[in-house]
């Protein structure tokens, strides 16, 4: 609220300014309610807000008397403030104390280095630096995280717990940023906490039909090597899994067609007899001189093929637990792709038909396309199913 009053004053004193009006009264106004913030913050117990924000009035005006007095008594008050909680984490029995002792070392820090960066502030405090209890304190919170590591780490077939001791290492790093060997452990918790899932080959589906499954392949290969779904889980091709020596499988993926039909043809002819009334057929010239159209019906019959090829697919997807043979989830992915074309003629008077019935007949009847390729389309709308059910059955491990 009073840093939305603040900002108020401050934009209607610019304003009015830029207007030429005589300001003064708004001006006292705001430099009084600039210097109380600082005071109400100490009051209110935020000592590190009253400290910083003295210092920053002091930075515009040395000789602030408010903000001297608010600087002079919030420094000692946060420097108190924060020993004490410092001296209450260090008796705690807290694991992680030491990250909080950091954050309050840190906190005082900040204050010390912006008092310095302003040198009138240094004529009504002496702020202390804690680099060497800064430090210190880091030591103590990287040596804890590594230490629970290294007992996470007891059981390296324990995944989950491989996680936590990647977590814990990850963690001393960035409190101290190359910690002993922690690069390296890093990189062996997370090895041990990733689940390993091998994508087995699909079974070649028809050599008679000259068709082929390795473009659809290939996509699922690329899909699990591209597919964003978490830190801890990471597909291998077989290959893949036997050049990098992975000894120890978590899951393995199987994918069949359990039944695929491509090319299945269909014809439909169709015979129709079409009228349109009042349709204009010659011109009368009546006794008086004048013209009048004639109106008439006319006929015609249209004949349309429409030849139809079916392609479609049943996709079989199984996740297996291949050290126990457990079946862990499994769905059938349907996909059907339709490719047709329309041709046709017609007896009769033309002027019966509609415009969408004389596009047909400049139509010709055409060969579709080869096998390989209606294999390929109706395994699209399959290759988005799959790759939905890979993202979320993995988006939590």
């Amino acid at each position: 609220m009073a840093h939305n009053l603040f900002s108020y004053l401050r934009s209607v004193i610019n304003y009015l300014m830029m207007r030429r009006i005589i300001v003064l009264p708004i001006v006292a106004l705001f430099l009084l309610f600039s210097c109380n913030s600082s005071q109400k913050s100490y009051q209110s117990g935020n000592y590190d807000a009253a400290v910083l924000k003295a210092v920053k009035k002091l930075r515009k005006n040395g000789e602030n008397k408010k903000a001297i007095d608010a600087l002079s008594q919030a420094y000692p008050a946060a420097k108190g403030w924060h020993e004490g909680r410092i001296a209450q984490f260090k008796s705690s029995g807290d694991v992680y104390k030491w990250e909080k002792v950091m954050a309050e070392y840190k906190a005082m820090n900040r204050q010390y280095d912006e008092i310095n960066r302003c040198p009138a502030c240094l004529n009504f405090v002496q702020a202390v630096r804690y680099t060497a209890e800064y430090d210190g304190a880091v030591e103590k919170a990287a040596e804890v995280r590594y230490a629970l590591a290294e007992k996470e780490l007891e059981n390296k077939l324990d995944r989950n717990r491989a996680k936590q001791a990647y977590l814990h290492y990850k963690k001393a790093n960035s409190l101290k940023p190359g910690y002993k060997d922690v690069i390296n452990k890093m990189a062996d918790s997370k090895f041990y906490a990733t689940l390993k899932v091998v994508l087995d080959p699909l079974p070649k589906v028809s050599k008679s039909m000259e068709i082929s499954n390795e473009f659809f392949e290939n996509k699922i290969s690329e899909l699990i090597h591209t597919l964003p779904v978490n830190e801890f889980v990471k597909f291998y091709s077989p290959k893949e899994a036997k050049t990098q020596g992975i000894e120890v499988v978590n899951h393995l993926i199987k994918i069949r067609f359990d039944d695929f039909i491509v090319g299945q043809t269909h014809i439909k002819e169709t015979e129709k007899e079409i009228s349109k009334d009042s349709v204009v057929v010659s011109e009368v010239k009546l006794p008086n001189g004048t013209v009048h159209p004639a109106y008439a019906t006319v006929k015609a019959t249209l004949h349309t093929s429409k030849k139809t090829v079916i392609s479609t697919g049943l996709l079989d997807f199984k996740i297996i637990d291949p050290n126990t043979d457990v079946v862990l989830t499994q769905e059938k992915f349907p996909g059907t792709y339709n490719w047709f074309c329309e041709w046709g003629y017609f007896n009769g008077d033309e002027r019966a038909l509609s415009k969408e019935q004389k596009k047909i007949l400049g139509l010709k009847q055409l060969n579709p396309p080869l096998p390989q390729d209606l294999f390929i389309e109706f395994t699209k709308p399959i290759y988005d199913q799959l790759a939905g059910k890979i993202r979320a059955f993995y988006a939590n491990y």
